[in-house]
């Protein structure tokens, strides 16, 4: 009797542990061989209506500027031509500089150049900077220059804008861009190696009158034959002359806007500039896509 009770028991102990048997086997169907479970996420459910995730910043390089040196007069003053101890004004004679407001190419201030010379001899307002010039393989010289009235370059030269060279014996101009009158008395802009005292015309552009002018030169210094002179006005190219010696061999280098002369009519003559820089790239837009358009001759 004790037997026949047990029975029954052991029957049904032994399918509920096959049901779970079962119901474990299915499972694992379900989820795939080789399935992991999955870690709960420890991001943030976005809600509705949520800002987007700011991207990182980004910062744009700033390309460096092609300016070395620049006069703007806007200080009032000529430091910028004193800076660093590198350049000044250098007077002969009968000749001034001083910052005006009568006239500027931008803001309020620009430089006022007047020479007396009417009388034979040479009088000059020189502003001269020697160490960019100096330390420099090359570089673009560029100024702004104001005729406010024809001139009569009765001297046949009138220097405004020189580089010289120096040595422990000699001091002297090389390259310069003097004016020049035409047969009809129009003033214009002639290169000139004063060292080699040969002369380039040029018949390609004017000087005007009431208006800024821009000229711009490029100097690549040598003292062998291997130098370049590459002059514009207004962007358009008036000379480019290579193969030539800039300087003294070991001789410093300096670059000066000047108004220079031993016979200007009316005089006194007065010249304005304004804008001065040194630079590693053209200033002038025109310039840097200019082709030899215009025509020199020596």
């Amino acid at each position: 009797m004790k037997h026949r009770s047990v029975r029954p028991l052991v029957i049904v102990a032994l399918i509920v542990v096959a049901s779970v048997i079962a119901a474990l086997v299915t499972l694992d169907l379900l989820q795939g061989p080789g399935r992991q479970p999955v870690a709960p996420s420890t991001e943030p459910t976005p809600t509705a209506g949520a800002l987007p995730r700011p991207e990182e910043p980004t910062t744009t390089p700033i390309p460096p500027s092609p300016v070395l040196w620049s006069a703007n007069l806007e200080s009032g003053d000529l430091s910028d031509w004193e800076q660093d101890g590198c350049g000044g004004l250098f007077n002969t004679r009968d000749g001034t500089a001083a910052v005006t407001n009568k006239v500027a190419h931008s803001g309020r201030y620009a430089l006022q150049l007047t020479v007396n010379a009417d009388d034979g001899k040479d009088h000059a307002t020189r502003l001269m900077r020697w160490c960019e010039p100096s330390d420099l393989d090359q570089a673009y010289f560029s100024a702004w220059y104001y005729f406010p009235e024809r001139v009569s370059v009765d001297a046949g030269w009138w220097n405004i804008f020189q580089f010289k060279s120096r040595t422990e014996e000699d001091n002297d101009p090389w390259w310069i861009l003097n004016v020049g009158n035409r047969e009809d008395g129009t003033m214009y802009v002639y290169l000139r190696d004063w060292i080699h005292e040969r002369s380039y015309d040029q018949f390609a552009k004017n000087l005007p009158v009431g208006q800024w002018v821009h000229l711009e030169v490029f100097l690549r210094k040598a003292d062998d034959q291997t130098g370049q002179v590459t002059v514009w006005q207004d962007g358009t190219l008036l000379f480019d002359v290579t193969g030539v010696q800039t300087n003294y061999d070991g001789g410093r280098v300096s670059w000066g806007i000047n108004s220079y002369s031993s016979g200007l009519s009316p005089s006194p003559t007065v010249i304005y500039v304004d804008d001065v820089m040194m630079s590693t790239a053209p200033i002038t837009p025109s310039v840097a896509g200019s082709q030899r358009e215009g025509s020199a001759s020596e």
